[in-house]
């Protein structure tokens, strides 16, 4: 898939508009609500400040995600 089309699709929100530390923070406040047992993200895919954001949220429970990880649930 093209980047620009990665945008669009990944994030909801057009183009032009980046997905930013309130969006983060959002993200991550709803997910605490969940109380997952796991998360996990692309660093690939992600900013710096997203993954340090993530990690600091769920600590033990946070993994970096690639391709071709297992993740045993």
């Amino acid at each position: 898939m093209p980047y620009g089309m990665q945008r669009v699709i990944g994030t909801g929100k057009p183009p032009w508009q980046f997905v930013n530390r309130a969006d983060v923070r959002s993200t991550v406040d709803y997910l605490r609500g969940k109380d997952p047992a796991l998360v996990g993200l692309s660093p690939h895919d992600s900013c710096d400040w997203a993954v340090e954001a993530f990690k600091g949220a769920f600590g033990d429970r946070y993994r970096d995600v690639a391709v071709g990880d297992e993740i045993v649930v």
